[in-house]
């Protein structure tokens, strides 16, 4: 009998820990618990950041599960675009036609959208997708509400079949793209319209209410589904496809797997049974996007068939300040934080206060006192033990100059702003800040920006847009501001910093004023706000472009943010109401460890 070292390859070894690197199927003795262990492969589902919109019949997207497309959508006729690079959201440039229910297949920079319906009617557009721009290409010979495509085929190879002709009409025609034109192809075995595809040109599969593989030419019967369904998300190739949600009917969270001859189902389940959504990647890492819950949707699910397991990026409670505060100061990281100033009434600023709170990671306590006096409307940067404090409404002043430094016990004023101010943004550390916008008197919104050296304030260049309460994230040589400008509104303008001067820079995909945000320019994460009315939308910044991320446990606005913290790691604490939010959230990227298990005999 062939024993562990013939059939592995290799012998059992002793460790005092686990092993942490991937090691699928090893065993080892853990000399330390005194097991044996092993790494297991499974299959799991994991929520990831939303979509920008919630839409209904987006089934046409296509790409992987760390570069994917969906486009178009309901209702009634949508051309948005949005691109997934593996951890958000992003928005992309509309199609030339908006319709709803057609079908994609390519890769993220190389796509292909064809038919749908340009409601109520069929439509036989076909577009091809650059990764940037939509170009209209060759329609196909039929117009038709498309349920099926080949969908991991490359642009200049994929295929669709049946389809909603008209009302009264279901067809059984494919057809086959070339990169340049359709082509009638072989017919499925009966018409269909509730049907769905994976696969390739000319290796696909199709099912829902027809089961049948395809040669490129040729339909054949195949087995059917363990559960009838249709509307699901499908993934994969013909000898490995993926199949999840869908209508029963009755919305399901029901996957199966194909292995080339028969469906068997998962143990992995989606998070939110759901129909008529987009399906990409491959059988071991699928994407979920969209769908009908009933009503649009802008879930996102990974799926992932690994020797990890995946946890999901997202925010949790952290502990409670002393006392609720809005619109005051913050600064530090995750575990070493500093709240300061604010209101601890009303969002307006009554009850102003001096109060300082620091947290470390799990706990906030009393700090020293602001030197000055109670702030209101105030601007924080640096750490928890070297922190920075200007501008805000103190209690001799609607517009402060003030600034104070802060050692990790005590406040000490230093020399002011040039300009007084309040609802100002700002950034970076101690002895390196930027201060921009805000009001300065009367009450005019600002477009000037201040540079603080760890002693004096240096006028610097000005914002594009006078603006105030937006919010800051960065250094003293590459941060940006985003957010509100006037009127008392939202915004999505974003303006960068290099270091020597402002400029305009992509937009928010949503307007926002008074969020609060952390990281580097290159890597930052803002959340919350007002929209006009608090949200809890959370976005990342690259420096160039904004995607989405998981959304806040609660709605707030005017919070303070950990500016220091990395946008893996972020901390938001307070925010506006009456009496104002004394609750703390932290953010958590998403993390991946080995699937571990003890062995035993049983």
């Amino acid at each position: 009998m062939a024993d562990y070292k013939e059939i592995k390859g290799k012998t059992i070894q002793t460790t005092s820990s686990d092993v942490s690197d991937d090691a699928a199927g090893q065993v080892w003795y853990n000399s330390t618990s005194g097991t044996f262990k092993s790494v297991v492969a499974g299959a799991a589902w994991s929520s990831s950041a939303p979509l920008i919109n919630a839409y209904r019949a987006r089934e046409g997207g296509f790409g992987t599960q760390t570069a994917a497309v969906v486009s178009g959508g309901y209702p009634p006729n949508v051309a948005v675009t949005e691109e997934y690079n593996g951890s958000g959201w992003s928005a992309g440039n509309n199609m030339n036609t908006a319709r709803q229910g057609g079908r994609g297949s390519g890769t993220q920079t190389a796509g292909v959208y064809a038919a749908g319906r340009v409601f109520p009617t069929p439509s036989n557009a076909t577009e091809e997708y650059d990764g940037t721009s939509w170009t209209s290409v060759n329609p196909t010979n039929t117009a038709r509400l498309v349920p099926g495509v080949t969908g991991s085929g490359p642009q200049t190879a994929t295929a669709i079949f049946g389809g909603e002709v008209n009302p009264s009409t279901v067809t059984n025609e494919t057809e086959n793209y070339d990169g340049t034109s359709w082509t009638v192809s072989g017919n499925l075995p009966s018409p269909a319209y509730v049907a769905d595809g994976l696969g390739t040109q000319t290796a696909g599969l199709a099912m829902g209410n027809v089961a049948a593989e395809y040669d490129g030419s040729t339909w054949t019967a195949a087995n059917n589904l363990t559960t009838f369904r249709s509307g699901g998300g499908a993934a994969g190739i013909q000898t490995s496809g993926l199949y999840f949600g869908g209508n029963i009917p009755g919305f399901t969270t029901a996957t199966e797997n194909y292995d080339g001859t028969s469906w068997s189902n998962s143990p992995a389940t989606l998070g939110t049974a759901r129909n008529a959504l987009s399906g990409m990647g491959t059988s071991s890492a699928a994407l979920a996007a969209a769908g009908d819950q009933p009503g649009g949707n802008n879930l996102t699910e990974e799926y992932n068939f690994s020797a990890s397991v995946i946890t999901a990026a997202a925010w949790a409670s952290g502990g409670n300040l002393v006392t609720g505060v809005n619109s005051g100061g913050g600064a530090g990281t995750q575990t070493a934080a500093l709240s300061f100033g604010g209101s601890t009434g009303s969002p307006s600023g009554g009850s102003k206060t001096d109060a300082t709170n620091e947290y470390d990671g799990s706990t906030w306590t009393s700090g020293g006192n602001l030197a000055g006096g109670a702030s209101y409307a105030t601007t924080g940067s640096g750490t928890q033990t070297a922190g920075l404090h200007f501008n805000g409404s103190d209690p001799g002043s609607i517009f402060s100059d003030t600034t104070e430094e802060y050692n990790g016990s005590a406040w000490t004023s230093v020399n002011p702003m040039n300009t007084g101010r309040q609802y100002a943004t700002g950034f970076g550390i101690q002895t390196a800040s930027i201060g921009a916008g805000g009001y300065e008197p009367p009450s005019n919104p600002s477009n000037k920006s201040e540079e603080y050296d760890g002693t004096s304030w240096a006028t610097g260049p000005l914002l594009n847009v006078s603006a105030f309460s937006r919010c800051g994230v960065g250094t003293v040589s590459a941060g940006f501001v985003v957010g509100q400008r006037p009127p008392n509104s939202g915004s999505a303008a974003t303006e960068d910093w290099n270091g020597t001067a402002w400029t305009a820079g992509n937009n928010l995909f949503y307007t926002v004023r008074s969020a609060a945000g952390s990281g580097i320019q290159t890597n930052a994460i803002i959340a919350g706000g007002l929209n006009p009315g608090a949200i809890a939308n959370t976005a990342r910044y690259d420096g160039t472009n904004w995607s989405t991320a998981p959304s806040l446990g609660e709605a707030r606005a005017t919070s303070a943010a950990g500016g220091q913290a990395p946008s893996t790691a972020s901390i938001v604490f307070g925010g506006g109401a009456s009496p104002p939010f004394n609750s703390t959230e932290e953010f958590t990227g998403e993390t991946s460890a080995l699937n571990v298990k003890t062995l035993t005999t049983s």
